[in-house]
């Protein structure tokens, strides 16, 4: 409820800049209205008994596949740290041009 006269003040702030900017606000709000009102639809949704058994069977597939991800972004992760430092390290013993030294480039590191 506080929120709609920070909404009105935006919608008004929109209108007087630009037509695009009102118009971008105005599909905004109403996807998020739209959002909502299908979240409270699916959460309002009662399962069948078929559909716990369903829930019962993907859950430890679900655990699977998060520790899947896990793994994989892990290893994303320590590659990629590893890669930066490489590259810091190259740079930092890179040889600097004329044109770079003419142009009061240094090194960095």
């Amino acid at each position: 409820l506080a929120a709609i006269p920070f909404c009105l003040g935006l919608l008004y702030l929109g209108f007087k800049t630009n037509s695009v900017v009102l118009f971008v606000f105005t599909v905004t709000v109403a996807s998020l209205l739209f959002a909502f009102t299908l979240a409270q639809q699916i959460l309002a949704i009662q399962l069948s008994a078929e559909q716990e058994n369903m829930l019962a069977i993907s859950e430890p597939i679900r655990e699977g596949a998060e520790g899947f991800f896990k793994t994989q972004y892990g290893t994303i992760s320590r590659l990629s740290v590893l890669l930066f430092f490489c590259i810091i390290v190259i740079y930092s013993f890179r040889q600097t041009t004329p044109e770079q030294q003419a142009a009061g480039i240094s090194k960095g590191l």
